[in-house]
């Protein structure tokens, strides 16, 4: 696994936090890295092995993460674009008490 993963240290961590959270077994995920790294090649991505890695082992998180809560996935979406920038959590929670549907998004704010 950690040889697929281009040794990165990235790629282990993100892997090793999914395997943890979804009670994956390692065959199973490496089946799961293996078809996104796939589908990246597939398309032509140009980058090298080490960002396809990173890329495979965040996009398995990220659809979890979209699969089981849309709105949390928004909220990684817009954390994205701040990028680097200091999000003050006061933003953050003012737009929690905005959600329509009155419910609180994070569970932890």
């Amino acid at each position: 696994m950690v040889q697929e993963l281009g040794y990165l240290p990235l790629a282990l961590s993100q892997a090793g936090a999914y395997i943890h959270v979804s009670q994956y077994s390692l065959s199973r995920y490496l089946k799961e890295y293996q078809t996104k790294a796939g589908y990246l090649l597939s398309q032509k991505w140009t980058a090298g092995q080490h960002d396809r890695s990173v890329f495979a082992t965040w996009e398995i998180s990220f659809k979890a993460i979209q699969e089981k809560n849309p709105k949390a996935a928004e909220l990684l979406l817009v954390c994205g674009f701040f990028d680097h920038e200091d999000i003050q959590e006061e933003l953050l929670r003012r737009g929690l008490k905005l959600d329509k549907h009155g419910m609180n998004i994070l569970g932890y704010l």
